[in-house]
């Protein structure tokens, strides 16, 4: 069976960048009594510990979660990290990285209602309020206010720095700016990605255009897919901010810290030397020289940044990147062109990509190849949400398959294909598809509860049973 997607659903979900994620915790750092702080709204909130559901002094309809470091007072000024998820989840970014802000002093809120497909003058509202909130509300020093999100909530960190020069820094992870536009002021961006993740090209792309241009930048990679990054790149991301604020002169000089930057990352840098891996190394010896300069002396910084560029290996590693990308594209485009040809030729195609990536774990070429695939899923999965209750149900039943094909160990395309039994009236094969949803992780009761194809399967003593899989948050 052979169809011609519509093409301005195809368009509209390539420019997305929506997966949502679902990461570990951390162990939350636990005190037997938690000292209680005033904020300057006079109201009474534990530090050292994450509150998950704060609403807004400003617009008490929005709410955010929040990390006070423990040590806080309002007779000091703190630096505070304003942060969004793409899916609204505001205590996963905090479970995450909320040792790392102990360690540095930093307040955290990240936005409990932020999430891609708000209207742009929600999110807008959204960014205004949490940056009212942080400055009236606590006592923070308005002169180290920074934003950070994953996927498209790393668009909405940085549209926060667009409209608002007070945001000093953005760490984009997985998702670089909103449209093709650039900031009218700069501010410190770093962006970072999984080299499994598909918006690593957007990102590294990104990373050449702002050195053309006034803004500060870094770019850093790590092994791993469409994700909030590994603790340590925010540890590394909120020093250099520090680093930054020494400059201008809103922060003492912090030799210690300096020196616990230099020590652990020259170690690092000489480690990735050891395995050849030298653009990584470049990338973090840029790392050193932007936390050093006017700072320290890096004149030794900047020779060895000289040394490495003008090796064979980098320069040959520098080239095989450029060939990877544009293969990437080339690939991603025909990948893309083919949704619509019959579904053994994806099996085949599925196959021998497969086959690729199994003969070859660990090298560029495989990432890129993974990053291609992850693209595919993206549409998929977008296209697919459109398509539930499309009354062409031949082409959506199409495009569920599709992404079983492409994504057979993740939980959404066996969750959509539920629901296409479900409007099909195949209850068995729609509880079984649910079941293979719950295995691979599907979590969501809420959203079990409230599809309107299930409605009718609730009474199932079926439906009970797979319900009870889900554990109540």
């Amino acid at each position: 069976m052979q169809f011609k997607m519509i093409s301005s659903i195809s368009i509209i979900i390539i420019l997305q960048s929506a997966l949502s994620c679902s990461l570990p915790g951390q162990k939350e750092i636990k005190t037997e009594e938690p000292p209680i702080i005033k904020t300057e709204a006079e109201v009474a909130l534990p530090s050292g510990q994450i509150i998950p559901d704060v609403s807004m002094k400003i617009d008490s309809t929005l709410s955010y979660s929040l990390y006070i470091p423990s040590a806080y007072s309002i007779r000091t000024k703190w630096p505070v990290l304003l942060m969004f998820d793409a899916s609204a989840r505001g205590i996963l970014p905090l479970n995450l990285y909320r040792e790392t802000a102990e360690r540095f002093g930093y307040i955290l809120m990240c936005s409990n209602n932020s999430k891609n497909g708000n209207p742009v003058d929600f999110t807008k509202h959204i960014i205004s309020s949490m940056i009212a909130e942080a400055t009236s509300r606590y006592a923070v020093d308005t002169n180290r206010i920074y934003s950070a999100g994953f996927s498209g909530g790393g668009r909405v960190a940085a549209l926060g720095a667009f409209m608002n020069p007070a945001i000093k820094g953005v760490i984009g992870i997985g998702a670089g700016f909103p449209g093709d536009q650039l900031p009218e002021h700069p501010f410190r961006f770093i962006g970072v990605a999984g080299k499994e993740d598909f918006n690593y090209k957007e990102l590294s792309q990104l990373n050449e255009q702002l050195s053309v241009k006034n803004i500060p930048h870094l770019f850093f990679i790590y092994n791993g897919k469409h994700d909030w990054c590994p603790a340590d790149i925010i540890y590394k991301s909120l020093a250099l901010f520090n680093a930054d604020a020494m400059r201008m002169k809103t922060l003492s000089v912090d030799t210690g810290l300096l020196h616990e930057i230099n020590k652990t990352n020259a170690s690092d840098v000489k480690h990735l030397k050891s395995e050849q891996r030298f653009i990584e190394a470049g990338m973090l010896l840029n790392y050193l020289l932007e936390c050093n300069k006017d700072l320290v002396e890096t004149q030794n910084l900047k020779k060895e940044i000289v040394q490495l560029q003008q090796s064979k290996t980098w320069q040959n590693q520098q080239q095989q990147q450029h060939l990877l990308t544009i293969e990437e594209g080339d690939l991603s485009q025909k990948l893309m062109q083919s949704i619509g040809k019959p579904l053994n030729w994806w099996q085949e195609e599925v196959n021998k990509i497969s086959m690729q990536i199994n003969a070859s774990p660990g090298s560029e070429h495989t990432y890129m190849l993974k990053r291609v695939m992850a693209g595919i899923r993206v549409q998929c999965n977008g296209i697919a949400k459109q398509m539930l209750y499309n009354p062409e149900i031949e082409k959506a039943n199409y495009i569920v398959t599709l992404y079983k094909i492409v994504e057979p160990d993740y939980k959404d395309p066996w969750y959509f294909s539920a629901v296409m039994n479900a409007l099909g009236g195949n209850k068995d094969m729609c509880f079984n598809d649910l079941n293979r949803a719950i295995e691979k992780g599907f979590d969501d009761r809420n959203r079990l509860l409230n599809e309107p194809a299930f409605q009718s399967l609730q009474s199932e003593s079926a439906f009970a049973s797979l319900l009870s899989k889900i554990p109540v948050r």
